[in-house]
């Protein structure tokens, strides 16, 4: 048997100041467990009979750990708050890395002796040493005030930028990730606080949200939050506070949405939202998250399978209304859902009371922006809080529509389309773009709806006037909204005069000339229901509407919905040449009239290659129009020369 002496124990040595001081002694104080630790491992045998070799025996780990300890001596004494050479104190860092990481410290005095040196240093400002020493400590223990105290360190240089690339080449996306791997976990609330708190603060940009993503994050915070779900989210308000501004962060990335699907990542954060509806804080974070998910229809289906989701969405609508930032969330992730998902727009419209509570969210935003809304300090194309949440608003309204009895419902309630015209009225486009774009988008989605309680048609001539000038304007977003308007408007008399009355129709022959197909076609389908007014009728010849519409014949292909429009109007144009008995040349024009004798022909012949798609549109909707119109036209003209 060996002699040996045991090793004394340390002093504090000299004196920390700062943050090092109050870590110092935290460690010094609790030694995490590691003084028990020691005390297991450094026990002597029971007392036996005395013999000439009466000596304590050590075993071979007992030799290795003073090996150990001896070698990270050599390198804590270069590491002194007192060197200047931080190129020397990187090195000694990361010898101890190299070192801790083939060997195992497991004497507890030691180690907290190792974290008292290492906290000395916390007072200095290299970042990158700050970083090394990090590593260090997080390689020693990860539990108790250590880790907390190393997480909140690491917090802290993580709110700097310029910080970024050094946390990087350190590791750490894959350290914090590891710490929210840690099967206890929440043992450790604090400490996880800080590290989620460092993951947003180094996810803003897409290459780190990258390197997270590679390290398996999305999967680390399912299992944190399958934790919160399992304890009932009591308590852990802070935590997921914190640990939701980082998912914000990740879910910008194209790259995660996938992964919150199948991590269970999302699943779990539908069942925590109704555990925090008290807490509007962490309620923002979640609908920050959802809008971006919303829009990926994966993510959509996860949503949309959810029990709760739309009815907690819209509890906070209401409870938090006042809450700009929120409710405008709210109201685009349900914009989101609703322009995708028919299930999503049945259920929402059978919670909110048949749309009651969305039309009186819809009216109080409504009184909102008229009580704050001052045009004289507004810049155009700005819009303001409350214009922003009437946005959202109105286009979950104009998103319900798309279902045919949700749709016809929502046309036959007055004080919603109440709220719409009087935002027409008083809302100007230059400066209220967006919210006017969405308004004129809605009602062309209640006017679809042909029934006798539909209040859109019952007010058309009053909408009629407020529409027809955006006609006039630059901005083809609001030409192509109000020509679908008119479309549907139009098939009733009164307004045909009234475009007719404000030459609106000469407009609408302009417009055909357009390079936006959603513009010409819309513009065909007006002009098809103004051919029934006859004032029309005599003077669209002389605006160029024939001309133009074999323009737009001859461009069409293979777009046969829009040649089977064109025919539809210039049949009903031609109703005056039938009555009269005209002949055709002369109604239509000479040249006009074999340019479009030759066009039909030309695409009456099936030999023009077709997709199968473009064959049945061919065969089913041009066709029977355009055979129609070629024999009227060949049945009022006539090759004989006038005497």
């Amino acid at each position: 048997t060996t002699t040996a002496t045991t090793t004394p124990p340390v002093g504090g040595g000299e004196a920390a100041t700062g943050e090092a001081a109050i870590a110092a002694a935290t460690a010094a104080g609790s030694g995490d467990g590691m003084e028990q630790e020691e005390a297991t491992s450094m026990a002597v045998e029971p007392a036996r009979r005395s013999t000439s070799a009466d000596i304590r025996r050590i075993s071979t780990a007992q030799i290795t750990d003073e090996q150990t300890w001896q070698a990270v001596q050599v390198e804590l004494a270069g590491l002194v708050p007192e060197n200047t050479n931080l190129e020397a104190m990187y090195a000694h860092c990361g010898r101890l890395q190299q070192l801790l990481s083939t060997r195992t410290l497991r004497s507890g005095s030691k180690k907290s002796e190792l974290l008292r040196s290492l906290f000395r240093l916390l007072d200095l400002k290299d970042a990158l040493l700050l970083f090394k020493l990090a590593r260090v400590m997080l390689m020693i223990t990860r539990t108790g005030p250590t880790l907390t105290n190393t997480c909140k360190l690491v917090f802290k240089l993580s709110r700097n930028e310029k910080n970024d690339a050094l946390f990087r080449s350190e590791q750490f996306p894959q350290i914090l990730v590891s710490i929210l791997e840690q099967p206890d976990r929440l043992a450790n609330s604090e400490a996880l606080i800080y590290c989620c708190g460092t993951i947003k603060n180094t996810t803003s940009q897409e290459g780190s949200q990258a390197v997270y993503l590679e390290c398996g994050v999305l999967l680390a915070f399912s299992a944190l939050l399958k934790d919160l779900v399992a304890k009932g989210g009591a308590g852990s308000n802070h935590l997921l506070l914190q640990a939701t501004a980082a998912l914000r962060n990740l879910a910008a990335s194209a790259d995660s949405r996938k992964g919150f699907v199948d991590s269970a990542l999302l699943s779990h954060m539908l069942d925590l939202i109704p555990l925090h509806m008290a807490d509007s804080e962490v309620l923002l974070n979640f609908t920050r998250i959802l809008s971006k998910l919303s829009a990926h229809a994966g993510c959509r289906e996860v949503l949309k399978a959810s029990n709760t989701l739309i009815s907690c969405l819209l509890d906070a609508a209401k409870a938090y209304f006042d809450n700009q930032a929120l409710t405008v969330r709210v109201f685009f992730v349900l914009g989101n859902l609703t322009a995708a998902e028919e299930e999503c727009r049945v259920q929402l419209y059978q919670l909110s009371k048949e749309a009651e509570t969305l039309q009186q969210l819809l009216i109080a935003a409504s009184d909102r922006d008229a009580a704050t809304s001052d045009p004289s300090q507004r810049k155009e194309g700005q819009l303001t809080p409350a214009e922003d949440v009437l946005v959202k608003l109105i286009r979950i309204v104009a998103n319900l529509c798309i279902t045919e009895s949700v749709g016809a419902a929502l046309a036959a309630r007055a004080p919603l389309v109440d709220v719409l015209v009087s935002l027409l009225r008083r809302k100007q486009l230059a400066i209220s773009s967006e919210l006017v774009l969405n308004v004129i988008g809605t009602i062309n989605n209640l006017s679809f709806y042909r029934h006798p309680g539909n209040v859109v048609h019952q007010r058309e001539l009053e909408i009629a006037e407020l529409a027809w000038p955006l006609l006039t304007t630059q901005n083809m977003d609001a030409v192509v909204e109000t020509v679908r308007v008119f479309g549907n408007l139009s098939q009733d008399a009164p307004v045909c005069d009234l475009l007719v009355r404000t030459k609106a129709d000469e407009l609408l022959v302009l417009l055909l000339a357009q390079e936006n197909t959603e513009v010409v076609w819309s513009c065909c389908g007006v002009l098809m229901n103004l051919m029934g007014n006859a004032d029309c009728r005599a003077k669209f010849k002389a605006v160029g509407g024939v001309s133009n519409l074999l323009d737009v014949l001859d461009q069409a292909p293979p777009d046969w919905p829009l040649a089977a429009m064109v025919c539809k109007t210039l049949w009903n144009f031609s109703q005056d040449m039938m009555e009269r008995r005209l002949d055709a040349d002369e109604y239509f024009g000479e040249d006009d009239c074999s340019d479009l004798l030759l066009l039909l022909e030309q695409y009456l012949q099936s030999g023009t290659e077709m997709t199968y798609e473009q064959f049945q549109q061919w065969q089913t909707e041009f066709v029977p129009v355009a055979q129609c119109l070629q024999q009227r036209i060949v049945e009022r003209r006539t090759d004989l020369e006038p005497l």
